[in-house]
């Protein structure tokens, strides 16, 4: 008599597994997306500690390594608000003259958007704001110049890359991975949830038709 082995079956998860680890699957991701966020927003605000500044009226020397834009910060200890109510406290792009490694004007413009961030400054907090933008089209030394004397004697003028573009991409990429997980735990629940729901019809059927 030949006796065939039976081949084991995989043991398949209960509902009760699967949607736990679908709920893992999200809490996981969750987890890491926020995990991730704070990482990338404090990387940011450790940026403008290395930026040059200088003091108004003045200029400041920076050797610029990639081309492309570049933008200037006016940090007080003055409230933004408050500057943008007194003329005399603030700054505008028209303040302002870039000069190239060949001597060569570049064009200075405003700023097109609300762009602040708080930083530390020489033992205490400044506040900055991002007021002109300029297009470096090779690397090599500009310089930075403002001739304008302000109300504000706490006023200085910060050079470095456009903080947006970082800020964004330490937000949006994490809550796109935090998106998706929830995406996958959701698809994982909806599985579990259908497979149970085709066992009790088929558990149904069997028990009608005996």
């Amino acid at each position: 008599m030949n006796i065939s082995p039976s081949t084991p079956h995989p043991r398949q998860l209960g509902t009760g597994a699967r949607l736990a680890l679908a709920a893992a699957v999200a809490a996981v991701g969750l987890t890491a997306s926020i995990a991730w966020t704070a990482v990338g927003l404090s990387d940011q605000t450790r940026r403008p500690a290395e930026m040059v500044t200088t003091t108004t009226p003045g200029s400041v020397t920076l050797e610029i390594d990639r081309p492309g834009a570049h933008v200037v910060y006016l940090e007080s200890a003055v409230p933004t608000a408050i500057r943008s109510l007194d003329p005399i406290l603030g700054l505008t792009a028209g303040d302002l003259r870039v000069i190239d490694a060949e001597g060569t004007p570049v064009e200075v413009d405003p700023y097109p958007r609300d762009l602040r961030y708080d930083a530390a400054r020489g033992g205490s907090g400044v506040i900055g704001q991002a007021v002109a933008v300029f297009e470096a089209g090779e690397p090599g030394v500009y310089v930075v110049s403002t001739s304008t004397r302000l109300g504000d004697p706490t006023a200085r003028i910060a050079v470095g890359d456009d903080l947006a573009p970082g800020v964004l991409r330490a937000v949006l990429l994490p809550a796109l991975s935090g998106v998706l997980s929830l995406v996958l735990a959701a698809v994982l629940a909806a599985r579990a949830l259908s497979r149970a729901a085709r066992r009790d019809r088929t558990a149904t059927s069997t028990g009608g038709a005996r």
